[in-house]
């Protein structure tokens, strides 16, 4: 029996045919999807080191961001504090960031309850989406606004998230490009504390 164009055994076969290619569509263009958000989180997390592992903390001051504006904004000096640092740097558009955010708050709060060491972070992004993040989420960790970039500049970096962790003497002992765990961010606190 041969089916014709005009014959709804033909129709019934052809749709069942688009169905059966569909749902392959679908998962291609979800793999598309998928491949071309890695392709962006790679590139956030592809940038060159630094170079400054092993070397003397770049010294910086930024003025520190509040939830509502102040006249005079406090200013921070990096490093300062004569214990270990955990320096942050992120946006809060940027999605490995975001990820990022609840360990880092939570680093800031052992490390504020211990004392054994401290977190700050600081954003280039714009003043309004860095405060509205910071509300939104509850995070109360110190960040340090770098409007012109200096702090960027002075770390060498070119791409968020970035982590370094500096010694009490105000050596870089390491450098985390990309988003880090929780863990990994603490276990290098932890060697850097000893």
């Amino acid at each position: 029996m041969s089916m014709g164009p005009g014959d709804p055994a033909a129709s019934t076969a052809v749709g069942e045919e688009r169905h059966g290619r569909r749902p392959a569509a679908i998962l291609a263009i979800g793999v598309a999807i998928a491949l071309a958000l890695a392709a962006v989180g790679l590139r956030q997390n592809t940038a060159p080191p630094s170079g400054l592992e092993g070397k003397q903390a770049p010294v910086f001051s930024l003025p520190l961001l509040t939830a509502k504006p102040t006249r005079k904004p406090t200013v921070v000096q990096v490093p300062s504090s004569g214990k270990p640092i955990l320096l942050h740097f992120w946006g809060p558009s940027c999605a490995p960031c975001v990820a990022e955010s609840p360990a880092i708050a939570k680093l800031y709060a052992e490390g504020k309850a211990s004392g054994a060491f401290d977190v700050i972070t600081v954003s280039a992004e714009d003043v309004p989406d860095i405060r509205a993040f910071i509300r939104e989420k509850g995070h109360d960790y110190p960040v340090l606004y770098d409007a012109d970039g200096r702090g960027h500049g002075h770390y060498h970096v070119n791409a968020i998230p970035v982590d370094f962790i500096i010694d009490a003497a105000g050596v870089v002992r390491h450098e985390r490009r990309g988003a880090s765990s929780e863990g990994e961010l603490r276990d290098l606190l932890k060697q850097v504390a000893k």
